[in-house]
């Protein structure tokens, strides 16, 4: 497919070093849960904040809460220690706008996979956790979508580490 591939697929379209150092490191079915690898859902028919948002633009790309994105500040909310480079998953037609944008907040996605059809959120999080089985198989996987506000990233990497023993059974 000449502008991306198929979800079904689940193959990097974007490679990248995708491992960073995390601190919170632990143990899960003899393996390292060493990071955790984020999957931002990108999608969406933008038709929900008419006018700001449009199908051809959807309101995670619009800056409306100051000079970021909803989808640059969820990357970011996604990124540094713990965290792995994120993957995204998004609409071939949003492709550019996705890559412009993280180059922009200065973030390398570790793959940006493309859906050809709009199909809605479960082929999306069945891909994302294809892809990281495959790429990041001792990572825990974490399906965020890029269209949230979250006021407080403190409290909600707080959130996370608290839902870890419950994701990794420890």
């Amino acid at each position: 497919m000449a502008h991306g591939i198929d979800l079904t697929d689940a193959q990097r379209v974007n490679d990248a070093p995708n491992s960073r150092p995390d601190a919170r490191a632990n143990r899960h079915r003899g393996k390292d849960v060493a990071t955790i690898p984020p999957a931002l859902l990108c999608g969406g028919s933008g038709t929900g904040l008419w006018p700001l948002s449009r199908k051809i633009y959807p309101k995670q790309f619009a800056p409306l809460m100051d000079d970021q994105t909803l989808f640059q500040a969820a990357a970011r909310r996604l990124s540094g220690a713990g965290f792995h480079a994120p993957i995204v998953l998004t609409h071939t037609d949003f492709r550019f706008i996705v890559t412009e944008q993280l180059a922009s907040a200065g973030i390398t996605p570790s793959a940006v996979l493309i859906e050809p059809l709009a199909r809605n959120t479960a082929p999306s999080v069945l891909a994302a956790a294809i892809h990281l089985e495959r790429t990041s198989p001792n990572g825990l996987p974490l399906i965020a979508p890029s269209d949230h506000v979250v006021a407080d990233r403190e409290r909600f990497l707080v959130a996370i580490d608290a839902a870890r023993p419950a994701a990794t059974g420890l």
